[in-house]
């Protein structure tokens, strides 16, 4: 039977017999140190229990493989693992009698070590198999866990929350108790894993619908419209925001005011009138329509001052409309010059990559990672996305068949060039393509076939609400890693980190290092440089 340790990088498939090991690592205090167990054995094995000597601090999951059927799309590069098949990706907490080992196939087990739980100093992790009170394999990892800890995140980080998904899978009311429990797990595990952002339905976001197609109502705010004047009722909008700061969110996003790809139309927006609610605007509306500005000069004053009363105003960010290209441009900007009228201190971010859109007064573009080059060129203070379309350049993303280095290299990389954050469009899109109807992410994992699989969702649902992917975990990973940069930055300077980066191979976002081990000694070079006499490993 084979079973050791190997690292977080390695994708383990089924038929994956031969795994680089690992025995050594360095982490920083404040970290969550990952790693994987390897487990292969020649007979069927029911009812394995899989033990660590130091269960109060490192946690256990099964990684399970999920099917993948469009894995690349025509014009993708060649930096891919894997072809359509089955793909690690589903981390299940590891109970004491679930996990069983299959003949001839590889078992993965991915382990987590809460850093600041295991303390500072040198520990040796030991591992069992066990079957019926008999050891199978044993096996030892060790941890060198420096005093020092990671600068404190300064990215905006958000991966799009998409509530109708979850009312729609799990079959619950909109703004029931029921949902707002799944929507806390759902926003808690993203907060856990760097996700510091949440994305808030106001209205039913204009997002990946199809023209005359609409998706489950999800808004927030209730609307009254009587004599042509609008009151609201911030009521639901108040629990999702508790929920959300409770959980750990640091940065509120307002759903997009105009419709996706060039701001022609506006969301779907529900108004009680004459006793009745009534869906109102939408698809057939102008966005410059006089009737939608009267609604939104009355709206986003009443939206800013809830946002002041809860101590949020200064954390909000609004959208207008997504992926809008140059031809967009002058409608975009008339959009934007009537909310910044509105609202004037209001600060607008959206994903937009043409240069023209540059110097229009946007507060905070988020601009593709294929693209980003002549913003950074000119100094601008942006963000970074990437997508299904971020897959012909090397550039980092996190497909099911994206090696975990690509996915990893993206802290590195938001370090080198300042950027300012992330944002990633599908933390749990469970919908086909145009959310023309619900998919379930166990089994078909590329919306259909419009995507690559792993694209729409980084996370599981599950009965009490969200499972980690191997994916989020390795994200998380690029995340500890740009503040162990901003820490060392602290103490050497940034032109000392760039040049070691530089040095290393870690040139941008199209070029460094094809290989997780040479992130892996990053890593565990940038901890040594914090590390104090006897810390180092």
């Amino acid at each position: 039977m084979q079973f050791f340790c190997t690292d977080s990088l390695v994708k383990i498939f089924p038929q994956t017999k031969k795994v680089r090991r690992l025995k050594y690592g360095g982490a920083l205090l404040n970290e969550r140190y990952c790693f994987q167990l390897f487990l292969r054995s020649d007979e069927m094995r029911r009812d394995v229990v899989i033990r660590c000597s130091r269960p109060d601090a490192v946690t256990l999951y099964a990684e399970d493989f999920i099917p993948a059927v469009t894995v690349t799309l025509p014009g993708a590069d060649d930096y891919t693992v894997g072809e359509t098949g089955l793909y690690p990706d589903l981390l299940r907490p590891l109970g004491v009698t679930d996990f069983f080992l299959r003949a001839g196939i590889a078992c993965p087990v991915f382990a987590e070590v809460d850093c600041r739980a295991l303390g500072a100093g040198r520990h040796t992790l030991t591992f069992t198999a066990e079957h019926a009170g008999e050891t199978l394999a044993e096996t030892s990892f060790t941890l060198t866990v420096t005093g020092e800890e990671g600068a404190a995140g300064d990215l905006i980080v958000t991966d799009w929350l998409h509530c109708d998904c979850i009312a729609n899978y799990y079959g619950v009311s909109v703004n029931g108790s029921r949902y707002f429990a799944l929507v806390e797990s759902f926003i808690r595990t993203a907060v856990e894993h760097g996700i510091n952002t949440v994305f808030v339905p106001c209205f039913t976001p204009p997002l990946d619908t199809a023209v005359g197609h609409h998706r489950t109502n999800v808004q927030l705010v209730g609307v009254t419209e009587e004599n042509g004047a609008y009151s609201f009722d911030f009521s639901a909008l108040e629990t999702f925001i508790a929920i959300a700061k409770r959980a750990g969110a640091a940065y509120f996003e307002v759903n997009h005011l105009f419709s996706q790809w060039g701001a022609k139309a506006c969301p779907d927006v529900y108004i009680r009138k004459n006793g009745r609610t009534v869906r109102c605007f939408g698809h057939k509306t102008a966005a410059d329509s006089a009737q939608y500005r009267a609604f939104l000069r009355a709206f986003l004053p009443a939206l800013d001052a809830k946002f002041k009363e809860w101590g949020i105003a200064d954390r909000a960010l609004y959208h207008l409309s997504d992926e809008p290209n140059g031809e967009h441009l002058e409608r975009y900007r008339s959009h934007l010059a009537f909310i910044k009228e509105v609202l004037p201190d209001c600060r607008v971010m959206d994903a937009l990559s043409d240069f023209a859109y540059r110097d229009i007064g946007i507060d905070l573009p988020v601009v593709a990672i294929d693209a980003c080059e002549p913003f950074f060129a000119s100094g601008a203070d942006i963000m970074v996305y990437y997508c299904t379309g971020q897959d012909r350049h090397f550039e980092p993303n996190s497909f099911f068949c994206t090696p975990s280095e690509r996915n990893r290299v993206l802290g590195v990389m938001l370090y080198k060039y300042g950027a300012r954050g992330f944002l990633h469009w599908g933390y749990n899109f469970y919908s086909s393509y145009l959310s023309l109807r619900t998919v379930d992410p166990f089994y078909e994992t590329d919306s259909a076939g419009r995507f690559q699989a792993g694209d729409a969702f980084r996370v599981y649902p599950e009965k009490e609400g969200a499972l980690a992917s191997l994916r989020l975990k390795v994200f998380r990973d690029g995340l500890q890693d740009y503040c162990l940069l901003k820490a060392v930055e602290r103490k050497k300077g940034r032109t000392f980190v760039c040049s070691l980066l530089q040095e290393r191979g870690f040139e941008s976002f199209f070029c460094y290092p094809h290989d997780g081990e040479a992130l892996l000694r990053l890593h565990d070079e940038f901890c040594a440089l914090l590390a104090g006499p006897g810390e180092r490993s």
